[in-house]
């Protein structure tokens, strides 16, 4: 099991105390003893991110969970790695994916028609530096999909 992680959390000049229990299945989080909100667990390898709205005293803050990970964003910043929260970093992930699919997509069919009317014996699409900038643009889209399955070691 993980170990149990604590914030201290200071709001309006009033001290609280977040505490998660990590459980098997979900995460048990208390607020000065009291149990606040229960979130339930992600495995380590799904890629999921999840974020979750906790009242502590008159602030609303947000229990996060990326890459299995707890930790508590109070005023856009994680305690727990100490940095601000970055949700363009979370949008340009699913942004690169659906482009790179998109310019697979769309140079392999472009490639398929040009090879189609060569055989025909009707040049299409200009001849063979088109040809040349589908393949290119197959590659680039392959190239940006590893980019988003590319694993990187993220603080949180």
């Amino acid at each position: 099991m993980a170990k149990d992680l604590k914030w201290e959390v200071e709001i309006e000049g009033k001290e609280y105390l977040v505490h998660c229990v990590p459980q098997k299945s979900l995460f048990d989080v208390y607020v000065n003893e009291d149990l606040a909100i229960r979130v339930p667990r992600k495995m380590k390898n799904d890629d999921s991110d999840s974020e979750y709205d906790l009242t502590i005293g008159s602030k609303r803050c947000q229990f996060v969970v990326y890459d299995g990970k707890p930790d508590l964003c109070v005023d856009g910043i994680l305690l727990g790695a100490q940095r601000e929260l970055d949700y363009l970093e979370r949008r340009s992930k699913r942004r690169r994916l659906f482009a790179g699919m998109a310019l697979i997509l769309a140079s392999t069919y472009a490639t398929f028609l040009w090879f189609v009317y060569q055989m025909a014996g009707t040049p299409f699409f200009g001849g063979y530096v088109a040809l040349f900038l589908f393949i290119a643009l197959v590659f680039v889209g392959i190239g940006l999909l590893l980019s988003v399955l590319k694993k990187k070691d993220r603080p949180y």
